[in-house]
């Protein structure tokens, strides 16, 4: 039971007067004039009419002490040494059924500065600093914003005695979002069990609390981060939507939107400046769109010999290419008669197309000679045809009177040099024989005899 001693003393701070510094506690430390019934500087106590505070019957069951190692009184147990600084708050949270007394003791401190919706942390720190009569080992703090309970800290307990000195202090961190630029900060003991009588034997009954170094762990006062993603491409028919969303900030879109979103659906460039109170964020996207590609070949008729056809797909950007032999550039050269096939790709899908290339006035031919000299005059040197045509796939053969093949070639040019397996073959009569195919993929065979002179 708090001391009947009260001395009343003039406030050298008043806090109603917007003396709270933009997120931050006028005198954290909670110094000021060791006595009862006085808050620290900077700070009011909780008055006896305020939602939070349970106190009765009178205003002086609603006033904090303010404690160091000296008192106010040392003997009765109200004395400690600060956390930091050199003074620290007391509040009782007791009662008396004989007496009909209720105390609830607590401060409160005006702050302003906050950016709504950000979310802020209060450290503090707690003591059980009990007295003679008031000896409950376990006990917190409540805090509220403005009228608004956010937490009930977790409980502090002491074993120590009423009258020690050497308090045990434990750090707490509360958390809220900040709904409005000013909120009044209120701290008030809470004993944690029900039974709040005062006894100078009970040791769960009343509760006398201390609490000190009060500070805002601030939120990183930055620009909102903002990041629309990389440039893209869409498919004609589809949309993008760019969420931008942050915390208590303002949007402004190229075209004067206001929204935290914007759908995309047709190509441009975008952008958006997010804004807070610490700064405004811009950056834009390039959107592009895309359909599934179209594609188309020629068919064409070539004459003999074949000449090299080049078959274009037409080159689309972000298209991918794949013919019928796994190749897989925008163009093809085709150097046969044959059906020829493309597919296109993109993100949007893919088409096909073929082109066929077919030959005309190209019934093969081919005229052997009938002698040949390999002699090293550089004349005759080689046995080919002298006349070839319409011929796409060829066995060359040359056999010996004996049916031996001493040369075999699938092409019929350069030819024959008159030699078998590097050796020169003798003069006399040889045996050639072709198999061959034709652009419209008919197979035929001819022979024929030669005579090799050296």
């Amino acid at each position: 039971m708090k001391i009947l001693l009260h001395i009343f003393v003039l406030l050298l701070v008043s806090l109603q007067g917007n003396n709270a510094r933009a997120q931050s506690f006028v005198n954290g430390d909670l110094d000021g004039i060791v006595n009862f019934d006085i808050a620290p500087t900077g700070w009011l106590q909780i008055p006896q009419t305020d939602p939070a505070c349970q106190a009765l019957p009178s205003a002086l069951q609603a006033t904090t002490d303010l404690v160091d190692s000296t008192g106010p009184n040392v003997t009765g147990g109200v004395a400690g040494i600060a956390q930091s600084g050199t003074t620290f708050t007391s509040g009782l949270h007791a009662g008396n059924t004989s007496s009909n007394l209720l105390w609830h003791e607590g401060i409160k401190q005006d702050v302003s500065g906050f950016v709504i919706g950000a979310t802020y942390e209060i450290s503090l720190y707690q003591t059980v600093l009990k007295q003679e009569n008031c000896l409950d080992q376990s006990g917190s703090w409540r805090v509220y914003l403005d009228d608004i309970l956010i937490e009930t800290t977790t409980p502090t307990t002491s074993a120590l005695a009423f009258d020690d000195l050497n308090l045990i202090w434990e750090n707490r961190i509360v958390s809220f979002t900040a709904t409005s630029t000013s909120h009044t900060i209120k701290f008030i003991s809470w004993d944690d069990d029900a039974n709040i009588q005062t006894s100078y034997t009970d040791i769960t009954g009343a509760l006398r609390m201390g609490i000190d170094n009060i500070s805002f762990i601030l939120p990183n006062p930055d620009p909102p981060f903002v990041h629309l993603g990389p440039d893209t491409l869409l498919c004609l028919g589809s949309s993008l939507v760019l969420d931008t969303t942050s915390p208590n900030s303002t949007y402004l879109w190229q075209d004067n939107s206001t929204n935290p979103t914007f759908t995309v659906n047709q190509a441009g460039t975008y952008w958006v400046d997010v804004s807070n109170p610490f700064g405004t964020t811009r950056d834009s996207i390039t959107v592009n769109y895309d359909s599934i590609p179209t594609v188309s070949l020629e068919n064409y008729t070539i004459g003999c010999p074949p000449e090299p056809i080049v078959l274009n797909a037409i080159s689309i950007p972000s298209a991918t290419y794949l013919w019928q032999d796994n190749s897989t550039s925008s163009s093809y050269t085709a150097k046969e008669v044959g059906v020829y096939t493309v597919t296109v790709s993109n993100i949007c899908g893919s088409n096909s197309a073929s082109s066929i290339i077919t030959a005309e006035n190209c019934e093969y031919q081919l005229v052997m000679p009938n002698v040949f000299t390999p002699n090293g005059d550089n004349t005759n040197e080689f046995f080919t045809p002298v006349f070839e045509q319409g011929i796409s796939e060829v066995e060359f053969l040359i056999l010996n009177r004996w049916g031996e093949v001493v040369f075999t070639s699938s092409e019929l040019s350069p030819g024959w040099n008159g030699e078998h397996n590097g050796i020169p073959c003798s003069a006399g009569v040889y045996f050639w024989k072709v198999h061959a195919q034709d652009f419209e993929g008919s197979s035929f065979t001819t022979h024929g005899n030669l005579h090799l002179i050296r």
